[in-house]
């Protein structure tokens, strides 16, 4: 039975956690209580009510930086794929090993390009100072980017 109570009250605490997860966004306050023994839980109790203001809306600079960092992500995503399939399914063969090794190194040299970009530099500076500008103490999270 303890366990039983242990799991309503996180799924019920987890309520606010999962709307800060999700942007902020409110969660349905579907009004229900749960008895276990002597213990009443009320999921309205613990329902969010602040909608969270995100800094990619407050800075362009920041979200353009997502863009081009979530860019770098999928690129080096792909590279990953590449090299599974050259590990698993690829033939062994020296004209495909050598098709392989381009395609790797021209996806390398793209990706490397676009990590030491000034313009990377450039969104991270300006992305700092709009956080300087709205208190970054409402930003805790964006600012460790």
């Amino acid at each position: 039975m303890r366990i039983v109570n242990a799991c309503l009250v996180a799924f019920l605490s987890s309520r606010s956690s999962l709307a800060s997860a999700f942007g902020g966004a409110k969660l349905p306050s579907r009004a229900f209580t749960v008895r276990c023994g002597s213990t009443t839980m009320d999921a309205t109790d613990v329902a969010p009510t602040v909608d969270a203001v995100k800094f990619d809306d407050v800075s362009e600079s920041y979200k353009e930086l997502l863009g081009k960092l979530n860019t770098i992500t999928q690129l080096n995503r792909c590279a990953s794929v590449l090299g599974y399939d050259q590990q698993v399914f690829m033939p062994k063969n020296g004209e495909s090993a050598a098709e392989r090794g381009q395609q790797m190194a021209a996806l390398s040299g793209v990706v490397h390009n676009m990590k030491t970009d000034k313009a990377i530099l450039s969104l991270i500076e300006k992305a700092e100072a709009d956080l300087a500008a709205h208190g970054g103490s409402d930003f805790q999270d964006e600012a460790r980017l």
